[in-house]
């Protein structure tokens, strides 16, 4: 709106919209600043104020696009029109990596109208299932959402690193990260993969894959992950891996801006640096004259380039000499023979070679040398791990080392070459203790070391085995080298070096040098980007270095060099290729105690970089801290220096090391110290130095890690030292505590309030201005500088305000003190008390010439043109309080302009209405001021208010404002005020006589002739037509209350704890004085009445409402509410006799009498002819009628029955009334009375009145309770027994039944319904009326077990509950109904019997619903049968003979419900069966017909749409399989055993013969005399196929026809049951054909091995001992054995020969089934040793008994038979069984008998088996076991497992017989 120069009405809508679409909301609205209408005024008023003194360079887009475009407009489509969510999702989901989703896919553009925010949408439509989700996304920040992948792992990193992609790796990484956290990220394995990948591509596209990588990740997951820079800085060095990456983002602004954002949080020295640049201001303010002008320099930014390689790229190489030189020779050959005499001795004395040894020695010697080989190997390789370290080494080193005196100064040089490194050194050069010790391990000559820094375990030298071989030493004629593939001593062993390597062609002029040492490092191969660490050499190293002063490093032709100079006052000077930087150093030394045991000293630096070519208000670049290398920048604007531990990667210090910790606390003292040399420094004039110096104070926020506390340490001290100079006061500096000195910005307020004001109200002084200038405001709000703020500049201009206003009035000096709050309140949020501060001091000088403070009264600025003055309110205007014009004049215009607006928020108004009313007015009218007024301004403030006033703010003063009256002025609060006739009132004194009335004065109306206006403005006042009501509290006690109108209506009131009554009344005087004016005339008074009576009537319910005062609240002196009560109003209306009346006749003659309203009634011709002229009447007045409470009263009256008793639960009354009467009565209740009400009335009276008798139109009844009734009887059984029931000791009670009486009368039914009536009577009374039916019927009759059989159908419909469900007849069974009617029906004999009789459930009764068990069992006497008849029931007359069947007199399924409930069971459901067989063949007759009518089956089936569904179960459920096994047999016998179950006593066993059984739908068997039984057969059949009674029926009818009918008839019968052929498709049901065997043959097959037939009869019925009994699970992988049988009763014909791998036996059964696997925890016999010719030996079966012995006799112990016999302890004994276990349990004893088994084999299962063992088996049946041993002999894979009841196995075919002849 800003930028909308002019304001119309019609960019309104333009405006609306633009804030809408910047926004991104519905309505300006919700900006929280009101309608647009009053932003704009806000917006023009501040534009006018402001002027163009303050214009925003801040655009908004919106304003800027033509008003109708419509691009301001928030559509509710996107873009693209109407998107569904599936295109949502496709978009979101194409997004790749790393992509933002919200650009990607333009949400709010094309999306977000239709599918709202992005987020919402992600999170509602896209889910996460088991850990795996289409869409994952990360919120770096709020709104922004990066596509990640759940699909990732260190895999897929390493692949995208392979390939280059930068965003495969970033997203991975990050991918990665989500999926596991970052302490769970596997950092070192992801850096391997980035350092593998950077090898590969080192040159340009390493560069710009890294970047890539850098930028396109999160800044920190960078931060707490170096995957990508470390890598890097392994490749290409630390420095130079900086470097390459800052200018590959040159051209990249996004890259760039992610390497500053790098930089500061990592504080890397070369990225911070380049961002500095952006921070430079273009022209640099001048310093004062005073202070020397100091630029500071950055650095690291000039050390950064020297070493860029960009930089390295474009400066002119620097062409070293190409004059060859040849070395110089200073030892002569004598003196070389010395030294290799020397070498040799060494080797032999302190290496052995050459000493002659044993062989014994000779292996120590090799071991000894092997072991101190290795150990130097781990020791090089493990303390260097990083490349960088041999460099610092060979730095440290040349540092230690002596140097010769004279000119020249000590140096080093550095020739790196791709394939070798050398190192030169200006030296005195080796001695002989030199070679000593670099021969040795630990052996330095340098000794202890003062500084610190001793290197690594005293191998300082073979760190050079990290990337060479083989070095070289040329020294003072020494020329040796070590091998390190020479053996194990290869780290120690010197070898001589014949001749020198020759050196660099392109580095001769360095050799010409004179260098007493050179060291040659040739690189092995995979170490030549070690030439790449020499990158991280800087500069500013030889500050720290005690002898070295040079260095020069000749890389690759490009030759960098550093030379130290040191000046006077701790200044060093560092030349370098790229220029000069000057440093001021301050060291201190420190003395470790127990830190370092072998560490004496150590010294630690601080450096300030000195320089004059920046500008000075650019602070100090950010400084690495040194470890004698550069590790990193923690944020400090210095270079620390000191003797840390550090970790291998260079780039940090450790953390926990107590070394450092110390360090790091002796810090901030030499800081201080720092401080104290640069503000006395002579480089620096006046306050330069510490001007100079404030610049390197760190501040907390800007330290990172470890070195955090510094910070906080170093402000800690500041600020107690007296550090910082005051405002010069009498050209003196003194210098204060940060506490004691305060800043302001504003140059204004410092001239205002000047030094001596400032102290003497706050005891502060002003900073001297050359620091205010140069520290920034966090730094001076770190050391407590005070920033003087609103409240402390208000205390002091306050108190200046009142010395000037009490000594001078200088009205310019007291506008410049208004200004400095003005500005000073700009700048703070909270001003609220600020300005009441203000308020409250009397400064503010009035026209009048008067001073007030503002929080007193209202005062306004000088008359505007904003209202122009009226003639009348004239007076008004004269007494309002002006302010001094030449106050608001008195500065230049924007002077003015801020007076007045801090005046204008001290609540100084304008003259406008609302102003004037608010703070002139309404606060005179709250005082009380106005008394002193005259008449006229007080009328004149009421005619104010009623032309000015808004939306009747006024109410709030309701009882301060006074209006003139016949009385003087009253308040309408506090007094009773009446409009007089002038407002439209009656003549209140003339139409109500008797009342002093108080009326309101007509002057108002003479101001403003608005009358109806004027009445609203004194209705809203208190001013009324007529009576007036007023709530008054009264408090009364108990005996006061006696004699007060709730006299009455007060006793049953409880009693208050205090015996307080405290009534809120409605009371009414005028009411009150009306009602008992009885000095009136007569005329007056009637005319008085009547008009009263009217009065009431028309505002009872309208108007004036009187009914609402008719009802008030009595509380207790707390203020609980105890009841509520009438109030006086109602007493005095209700209980004064003040309506008149007469009786008739009518005649003016008959006086006029005054009484009650309750003692007259209204005259009707109905009431007339019943009370006649007995009674008072009222004439027009509807004072007495009848309401809903008069007639329950009456009900109420009627029903209960007049008992001396009234506590007792009321008895109902007799009572003679109509049809009609009671009908219209129930009616009207049900009609007026609410739901609750009526309910409450029927449950607390007897108020159902029931008939017992009628005469004509007059019935006469009794009223009962709701509880007494219920509105039927569906069952007729009490209506049916009710001469029983009514008998004098029945003791039943009758229920009485509503229906008769009312069911033909209209809504009867529902309104009883309403009631909740009972539909039938209780659970209780049906019990009672069963047990009495059925003591009255010692014979269980037919009628009256079928009346029995009703109620116990009804009692189990009351115990069902219906529930909502997705039926409507849902219902269940409620528990504790059915635990109740169980309880009471346990024991009573009310069941029927088969035999006539009534039986409790104690007698345990069944149902009998099997006609077949019924049979069986009904002779049994402990068997108890229901006689259930069927619940179909005939007439008596007619109908009988005709055959019609009645309706169903009860349901059975309630019957047996009842049954159910009552834990009677059913008869089948305690028998259990179990058929049994003998003498068991095939039966290929019933098998030949069973085939023949399957497929018949089938089609009628199939085609038969009745059955669908059939049809499918039987193929889902696989019959084609059942049918195809189905086998088929006849027996000799065929019988069914039944076991019945009856409590508390022994089970009854019956059996029965059958003829046909299907047996589990696997075996069909038939009685061999019972072959052409069909219909059985097919009755069986049935059974196969469906248990559905209905379908079975229909089935069996369809076979009884098919078997019926003869061949010629079939066909017409198939017809007729629509049996088709079957689809081709359709698979059959096939029952397998019988196998015929053909008697020519079988004699075929036996001639040539049978000869004599019947010696083969004779070994059949001879050799029974050979009897074998086999398993139908025999293992088919047996060789087959030939057993020859025949056919019973056919001697004369053979069958032929069968194998036993295709006999009966070996179809596979459930092994289960038969055998059970028996646990061996007992004790193992011995392990038997069989011989190899024989299988099954007697020892054999002796094991197997050992091991069933063991196993029983482990079972005794633990629980089980009593008693164990071995037959054959001591030897075969003969007997049928080998065991004999005993059971003994309460008393009785049980034997079982067990045969033992025995084989070694582990899959066998023949057993043979004695005819003595077969009888006992078939003798005891269940008491008879086999236990089975597998595996004998062998007690880790024995196995033992039981056969319980061998007969039954037999019979049920598990297990068969066969004869081996």
């Amino acid at each position: 709106m800003k930028h909308v120069c002019v304001f119309v009405l019609d960019q309104l809508p333009f405006i609306e919209a633009a804030l809408r679409n910047h926004y991104r909301i519905r309505d300006s609205r919700e900006l929280g600043h009101g309608p647009l209408s009053f932003l704009v005024n806000c917006t023009q008023k501040q534009k006018e104020l402001s002027g163009d003194a303050v214009t925003s360079v801040v655009r908004y887009e919106c304003p800027l696009l033509p008003m109708g475009s419509g691009e301001c407009v928030v559509d509710s489509v996107g873009l693209l029109g109407e998107v569904s969510r599936d295109q949502a999702r496709a978009s979101l989901l194409s997004a790749p990596l790393l992509q933002d989703l919200e650009e990607w896919s333009q949400w709010q553009l094309v999306f977000q109208p239709n599918h709202g925010p992005l987020k919402d949408f992600i999170d509602k439509y896209f889910f996460m299932c088991a850990g795996k989700t289409e869409l994952l996304a990360l919120e770096v920040s709020p709104g922004v959402l990066l596509r990640v992948t759940a699909v990732t792992g260190d895999k897929h990193f390493s692949e995208a690193t392979q390939a280059l992609d930068p965003i495969g790796t970033a997203g991975h990484l990050l991918s990665i990260v989500v999926a596991y956290g970052i302490p769970n990220t596997p950092t070192a394995l992801l850096a391997n993969h980035m350092e593998s990948a950077l090898n590969v591509a080192v040159a340009q596209e390493g560069r710009r894959f890294s970047s890539s990588c850098f930028t396109h990740c999160p800044s920190h997951v960078v931060l707490k992950l170096f995957v990508f820079l470390e890598p890097l800085s392994k490749v290409l060095g630390q420095t130079r891996s900086k470097t390459l990456l800052l200018d590959a983002a040159r051209s990249h602004t996004r890259y760039l801006n992610k390497l500053h954002q790098m930089g500061l949080l990592l504080g890397i020295t070369e990225w911070r640096s380049h961002f500095n640049d952006k921070v430079l201001l273009p022209a640099p303010p001048q310093l004062p004259s005073e202070i020397k002008k100091f630029v500071v320099e950055d650095s690291m930014s000039d050390m950064s380039s020297v070493l860029s390689q960009n930089e390295m790229d474009n400066e002119e190489e620097t062409e070293l000499s190409t004059s060859s030189s040849s070395p110089r020779r200073d030892h002569q050959q004598g003196e070389t023979a010395h030294f290799l005499m020397f070498l040799s001795f060494l080797v032999k004395t302190e290496f052995g070679i050459g000493v002659e040894l044993n062989e014994e020695g000779q292996n120590l010697m090799r071991k000894q040398q092997a072991r101190l080989g290795r150990s130097l190997e781990r020791l090089s390789t493990e303390l260097y791990s990083k490349d960088t370290h041999f460099v610092l080494e060979l730095i440290q080193n040349a540092d230690d080392n002596c140097y010769p005196d004279g000119r020249e100064q000590p140096a080093l040089a550095f020739v790196v070459e791709k394939d070798c490194i050398t190192i030169l050194n200006n030296e005195c050069g080796f001695e002989e203790n030199n070679v000593r010790a670099i021969c040795d391990v630990g052996r330095s000559t340098k000794g202890k070391h003062k500084y610190g820094y001793i290197g690594q375990k005293g191998i300082g030298f073979k760190s050079v085995f990290k990337v060479t071989d083989c070095p070289e030493i040329h020294s003072n004629g020494f020329h040796i080298r070590f091998d390190k593939n020479s053996g194990p001593m290869g780290y120690i062993l010197p070898h001589w070096v014949e001749q020198e390597r020759p050196g660099s062609a392109g580095a001769r002029e360095i050799a010409e040098q004179r260098w007493a040492t050179k060291i040659h490092l040739p690189l092995r191969s995979e170490s030549y980007q070690t030439k790449n660490l020499f990158h991280d050499v800087h500069p500013s190293l030889l500050l720290f270095l005690h002898r070295l002063r040079s260095i020069i490093i000749f890389n690759e032709k490009r030759l960098v060099s550093m030379t130290r100079r040191d000046l006077s006052h701790n200044i060093l000077e560092v030349a370098h290729t790229g220029g000069e930087e000057r440093w001021l150093v301050i060291k201190r030394m420190l003395y470790p105690k127990k830190i370092k045991e072998d560490v004496e000293s150590t010294e630690l630096a601080l450096a300030f970089q000195l320089s004059g070519s920046s500008p000075c208000d650019v602070k100090p670049q950010k400084q690495p801290v040194f470890a004698f290398l550069p590790l990193r920048s923690f944020g400090f604007r210095f270079i620390i220096q000191g003797d840390f531990d550090i970790p291998s990667s260079r780039e940090d210090v450790d953390r926990d090391s107590s070394w450092n910790q110390w360090l790091r606390s002796e810090i901030p003292q030499l800081f201080v110290h720092a401080m104290d040399v640069f503000n006395q420094h002579p480089e620096f004039s006046g306050l330069g130095g510490l001007c100079y110096f404030m610049q390197f104070i760190p501040q907390p926020s800007e330290i990172l890690d470890f070195f955090n506390p510094v910070a906080n340490q170093i402000i800690q001290l500041l600020k107690g030292k007296a550090c910082l100079p005051a405002k010069e006061d009498k050209g003196q500096v003194e210098f204060k505590q940060p506490s004691q000195l305060a800043v302001c910005q504003d140059r204004l307020i410092q001239d205002v309030i000047g030094g001596e004001d400032l102290c003497r109200s706050l005891s502060l002084s002003y900073l001297h201005p050359a620091l205010q200038s140069r520290l920034s405001s966090s730094l001076l709000t770190a050391l407590g500088v005070h920033r003087l703020r609103a409240v402390e500049i208000i205390t002091v201009t306050c108190a200046m305000a009142r010395e000037l206003v009490q000594h001078e009035h200088d009205l310019k000096k007291l506008a410049r003190l208004l200004v400095c709050n003005f500005r000073a309140l700009e700048s703070e949020y909270e001003v609220d008390a600020l300005l009441q501060s203000l308020k409250d001091v009397p400064m503010i000088p009035l026209a009048n010439g008067s001073v007030v403070s503002l929080s007193s009264e209202g005062v306004f600025f000088p008359l505007s043109d904003v209202l122009q003055a009226q003639t009348d309110l004239q007076a008004l205007y004269q007494d309002l309080n002006i302010v001094e014009p030449r106050l608001l004049a008195s500065l230049d215009e924007l002077g003015n302009s801020q007076v007045r607006e801090l005046l204008r928020r001290l609540n100084v108004h304008e003259l406008e209405p609302q102003q004037v009313l608010q703070q002139h007015i309404y606060p005179l009218l709250r005082s009380k001021a106005w008394e002193k007024k005259p008449e006229d301004i007080v009328i004149s403030y009421l005619v104010f208010i009623k032309l000015h006033s808004q939306d009747q703010d006024y109410r709030s003063l309701i009882t301060n404002v006074p209006v003139l009256t016949n009385k003087g002025f009253l308040c309408p609060a506090e007094h009773k005020i009446h409009f007089s006739k002038e407002y439209g009132n009656i003549h209140l004194p003339s139409v109500l006589p008797g009342v002093d009335w108080v009326l309101l004065d007509a002057c108002y109306l003479r101001a403003d002739r608005d009358a109806s206006g004027w009445r609203d403005f004194f209705s809203a006042l208190g001013v009324r037509d007529l009576l007036i009501f007023r709530k008054e509290k009264r408090t009364f006690t108990a005996s006061e209350l006696a004699s007060s109108p709730w006299s009455v209506e007060s006793k049953p009131w409880s009693r208050p704890t205090d015996g307080l009554y405290v009534i809120e009344d409605q009371h009414c005087v005028e009411f009150h004085t009306l009602a008992t004016a009885d000095h009136l005339t007569a005329d007056s008074k009637l005319q008085q009445r009547q008009a009263l009576i009217s009065l009431l009537d028309k505002n009872w319910d309208t108007g004036e409402k009187y009914s609402q005062y008719l009802r008030i609240q009595v509380c207790d002196s707390q203020g609980r509410s105890v009841r509520e009560a009438r109030s006086s109003f109602y007493h005095h209306l209700t209980q004064l006799s003040w309506v008149p009346s007469r009786r008739p006749p009518w005649d003016e003659s008959r006086p006029v009498s005054y009484l009650q309203p309750k003692s007259v009634y209204i005259f009707s011709a109905e009431v007339h002819q019943l009370l006649g002229s007995h009674v008072d009447y009222a004439h027009g007045a509807q004072i007495h009628t009848v309401h809903v409470e008069d007639m329950i009263g009456y009900l109420k009256r009627w029903c209960v029955k007049v008992s001396d008793n009234p506590s007792e639960d009321p008895e109902g009354a007799d009572f003679t009334t109509t049809i009609d009467h009671i009908h219209t009565l129930y009616r009207y209740l049900s009609a007026e009375c609410t739901s609750i009400k009526l309910r409450d009335l029927f449950q607390h009276a007897p108020a159902v009145f029931i008939e017992y008798d009628r005469k004509d139109d007059w019935c006469s009844g009794r009223f009962y309770h709701l509880k007494e009734v219920c509105w039927s009887d569906p069952t007729g059984m009490f209506h049916r027994y009710k001469e029983l029931i009514r008998r004098a000791d029945s003791g039943i009670q009758e229920p009485r039944v509503l229906a008769p009486f009312y069911n033909h009368l209209e809504d009867m039914k529902k309104f009883f319904k309403s009631l909740s009536v009972q539909p039938s009577p209780s659970m209780k009374q049906y019990v009672s009326l069963l047990e009495a039916v059925c003591e009255a019927s010692p014979l269980a009759t037919g009628d009256v077990v079928q009346d029995v059989s009703v109620v116990f159908a009804k009692l189990a419909d009351k115990c069902k509950t219906h529930v909502h469900g997705d039926q409507d007849q849902d219902t269940q069974l409620n528990p504790v109904y059915c635990s109740s009617l169980k309880e009471m029906v346990s024991h009573k004999r009310v069941f029927p019997t088969k035999t006539s009789g009534w039986v409790t459930l104690a007698r345990k009764p069944m149902i009998a619903d099997s006609a077949n068990l019924e049979k069986i069992f009904k002779s049994h006497s402990s068997v108890c049968l229901l006689n259930l008849p069927s619940a179909a029931k005939r007439a008596a007359n007619k109908s009988r003979h005709e055959g019609k069947q009645e309706k169903e007199a009860f349901s059975e399924r309630d019957r047996e419900l009842f049954l159910e409930i009552c834990g009677v069971e059913r008869l089948s459901q305690r028998v259990t069966t179990e058929a049994q067989t003998e003498s068991y063949r095939p039966c290929p007759a019933v098998q030949t017909l069973v085939r023949q009518l399957v497929p018949y089956i089938q089609r009628f089936i199939f085609h038969n749409t009745d059955f669908d569904d059939v049809y499918s179960e039987l193929k889902e459920s696989g019959i084609a399989k059942y049918i195809r096994s189905l086998s088929f047999g006849q027996v000799g016998k065929l019988y069914i055993h039944y076991r019945l179950e009856v409590p508390d006593e022994n089970p009854i066993f019956e059996s029965e013969d059958i003829i046909c059984l299907l047996k589990d739908k696997k075996e069909l068997y038939i009685h061999k005399d019972h072959l052409s039984a069909k219909l059985d057969i097919c009755r069986e059949l049935v059974k196969l196929f469906t248990t559905d009674k209905s379908f079975a029926k229909e089935l069996e009818r369809f076979l009884q026809g098919l078997v019926t009918c003869n061949r010629a008839d079939l066909k017409r019968f198939l017809d007729r049951e629509n049996t088709r052929e079957l689809p081709a498709n359709e698979e059959p049901w096939e029952v397998p054909a019988p196998v015929e065997v053909k008697a020519e043959t079988i004699g075929k097959h036996l001639s040539s091995r049978v000869k004599n037939t019947n010696h083969l009869t004779d070994q059949i019925s001879i050799d029974f001992e050979m009897i074998s009994l086999l398993s139908r699970s025999q293992n088919p992988a047996q060789a087959p054995e030939v057993v020859l049988s025949q056919f019973q009763g056919a001697e004369g014909l053979q069958r032929p020969p069968m194998t036993l791998d295709t006999a009966v036996w070996s179809k596979a059964v459930a092994l289960e089934d038969v055998l059970e696997d028996l646990p061996l925890d007992c004790t193992m016999p011995q392990t038997l040793v069989l011989p190899k010719d024989k299988e099954d030996t007697a020892s054999i079966g002796q094991w197997g008994e050992q091991l069933v012995h063991s196993f029983l006799t482990h079972w005794r112990e633990n629980g089980g038979p009593s008693q164990i016999t071995w037959f054959n302890e001591k030897g075969e004994s003969g007997r049928a069984c080998d065991f004999k276990m005993t059971f003994t349990n309460n008393g009785s004893t049980q034997e079982v008998f067990v045969e033992v088994k025995t084989t070694v084999r582990r899959d066998r299962h023949f057993i043979h088996m004695s005819a003595n063992e077969l009888d006992l088996a078939l003798k005891e049946k269940e008491r008879y076991h086999i236990y089975r041993v597998y595996g004998a002999g062998d007690v880790q894979h024995v196995r033992l497992c039981r056969i319980k009841n061998l007969a039954q196995h037999l019979h049920s075919k598990s297990l068969e017989l066969f004869l081996f002849v």
